[in-house]
């Protein structure tokens, strides 16, 4: 059995994975992390998907206690702007695509193109960017989540 595992590296992966580790085995092991102090952050401009909810409610931490501490807000896309042409901008959305008898939207939308911008017809993220809207409740609810209890029949958490 692993009694002690150490993490070469810091920075974001770093940490988080230690702090993971933690989380999973508790005091049965012992995490350390080695970082260089002589190495500077590197700057790639990291993005934070909405499912890093997931990882930190497994470390027990409630959105709104780490959200707001780290000034912290999701990406939902990428906008990309004169994409087309001039003042046409197009979003390349960090969402799932929903499914329709087994097959994702995206096949029924290339088979009937009923229109040309696939990131408005098949996602809600483009239009609640335009809108400067979230992808979320007053009630705190999720759309993917609202969405996900509906198609399982599960009603809503």
């Amino acid at each position: 059995m692993v009694s002690r595992v150490v993490v070469v590296g810091g920075g974001t992966a770093g940490w988080m994975c230690a702090n993971y580790l933690l989380a999973a085995f508790g005091d049965r092991v012992g995490v350390t992390v080695v970082e260089s102090d002589r190495v500077p952050t590197i700057g790639v401009g990291e993005a934070t998907f909405s499912t890093i909810r997931h990882f930190f409610e497994y470390l027990g931490l409630a959105e709104s206690e780490w959200m707001p501490a780290c000034g912290a807000t999701y990406k939902l896309g990428i906008r990309f702007e004169n994409w087309r042409h001039q003042g046409h901008h197009f979003y390349h959305p960090f969402q799932r695509l929903r499914s329709v008898e087994g097959f994702p939207v995206s096949e029924w939308w290339l088979a009937r193109r009923d229109g040309d911008r696939a990131d408005r017809d098949l996602f809600v993220v483009s239009a609640l960017s335009d809108a400067m809207r979230a992808p979320r409740f007053r009630d705190g609810q999720l759309f993917e989540q609202v969405e996900a209890a509906e198609r399982t029949g599960a009603g809503t958490a």
